[in-house]
């Protein structure tokens, strides 16, 4: 498994430790979660709409293994990738809506494979 794996693993766990049922894991991230071979450079969590960002960036920044640069979250050491935190995703899904087109890989919500691919 290269470093970038290993930190993407490592950043979804440790967001979903922090932020727990406050979260759903989207991208190419929650396609890997669901067997996918897509590869990715990120990490992208979907919050409610209500949820102030920036907080969030403070919250995760004072937890092990995450730093903010410029206003960025990164996570890892060495080759560190990205977090994303979203209130809306494709122009109008947001976690309100998502509703019960959700599911649970182990302790991490993702939306169902049939609504990521309609």
């Amino acid at each position: 498994m290269s470093s970038k794996t290993g930190n993407i693993q490592a950043c979804i766990q440790a967001a979903e430790k922090c932020l727990g049922d406050r979260v759903v894991l989207i991208g190419g991230a929650a396609m890997q979660l669901l067997g996918s071979n897509r590869t990715t450079n990120d990490v992208d969590i979907l919050v409610s709409t209500k949820e102030n960002i920036s907080s969030l960036v403070s919250l995760l920044a004072g937890q092990q293994g995450f730093s903010n640069i410029g206003g960025e979250l990164h996570f890892g050491d060495g080759e560190t990738v990205t977090l994303d935190i979203l209130t809306t995703a494709v122009d109008t899904v947001t976690l309100e809506n998502l509703g019960p087109n959700l599911l649970s890989v182990g302790r991490i919500r993702v939306p169902n494979l049939d609504y990521v691919i309609r």
